[in-house]
């Protein structure tokens, strides 16, 4: 099969096509024809971090493939059957034409969506899910509870963005976006925002008036402003690490607190989290069958190549992207 790797050289990042053997499903995992994937910065943060003499790696954990073989102890109805999910970060990718995944982070995928467009939500679809629901407790439905909890959100226009915001519009949810460029603005707007502000701006908003504050961008640069922002009793929620220590006492005052989000966690350390990985996906599903929840695919590049992969990570840097970036096989 063909697979795409990324390895480090000279202090570069070099794609390559290989030709490796097709993998046989172990029980518990399902070999799935890979046909669509997106291309996300934790693919990039991964590469970055390899070494000059660490073996190439095949990226990519978010896709829509078809079961082409089952191992035991899996759920047989599956095989054959186009489905959606987020692979473990300890494995190796779906930047190749077949993947190995454990059988109880997949389901079907929403029958509505093309496989390029279903490939764009899973892993935010994923994150948004667990921020919203697991972290924050707000309820996945249209109630005065949730219209009392305002949520600021840094950086709107990006993929996790871009599903969120139509969740906070399906579950009134008052939700303010940051966005800088006029078409970033429009698009979160579309996609449900309430208000839209420029960086710049946050400044000047009122202190301690959103009882959830997401991040979704450099924690380090806006840690200050969040502190000032959120109301007392409210939550903190970051999706990218710290480089440097925070003064975290700032908010002992107000009794809120500040965390991580990390979609790949339920993954990592396998357990009954699985499970709630599964029914996150299905809920989303349901929900995109519904069209609740709409795709995201704004960029769309043919063909699984390492000439794509390299220009999908180019433009990821850049940080111009609204939306998300698929690869159609």
């Amino acid at each position: 099969m063909k697979a795409i790797t990324v390895s480090m050289q000279q202090g570069n990042l070099v794609w390559q096509e290989q030709q490796r053997d097709k993998p046989t499903p172990q029980p518990g995992q399902y070999l799935i024809q890979v046909l669509a994937s997106s291309v996300n910065p934790v693919d990039y943060k991964v590469a970055s971090k390899l070494t000059e003499n660490e073996t190439s790696r095949v990226l990519g954990w978010d896709a829509v493939g078809r079961v082409v073989q089952a191992g035991a102890d899996t759920d047989s109805a599956l095989l054959n059957q186009r489905v959606w999910y987020l692979g473990a970060l300890s494995k190796d990718g779906c930047q190749a034409e077949f993947q190995l995944v454990d059988a109880d982070l997949v389901v079907a995928a929403p029958a509505q969506l093309s496989s390029v467009d279903a490939a764009s939500l899973p892993l935010t679809g994923l994150t948004a899910l667990e921020l919203l629901l697991d972290k924050l407790g707000y309820q996945p439905m249209a109630c005065v509870e949730n219209q009392q909890r305002s949520l600021l959100l840094i950086n709107g226009a990006g993929g996790l963005g871009s599903v969120l915001l139509q969740l906070c519009r399906l579950w009134q949810i008052p939700v303010t976006a940051t966005a800088s460029r006029p078409q970033s603005q429009q698009w979160c707007m579309q996609q449900g925002a309430h208000q839209v502000v420029s960086h710049q701006q946050l400044a000047q908003l009122d202190a301690h008036q959103f009882a959830a504050v997401v991040c979704a961008h450099d924690t380090d640069v806006y840690f200050a402003e969040m502190t000032r922002l959120v109301a007392p009793f409210g939550q903190i929620i970051a999706l990218s690490g710290a480089r440097c220590d925070h003064p975290i006492q700032l908010l002992m005052e107000k009794s809120a607190s500040f965390g991580f989000e990390f979609v790949f966690t339920r993954s990592q350390f396998i357990g009954d989290g699985r499970y709630r990985q599964q029914e996150l996906l299905k809920l989303l599903a349901a929900l995109a069958d519904k069209q609740m929840v709409k795709a995201t695919t704004t960029t769309v590049l043919q063909g699984l190549s390492a000439d794509n992969l390299q220009q999908a990570h180019h433009l990821l840097q850049q940080q111009q992207l609204i939306g998300k970036l698929v690869l159609a096989y």
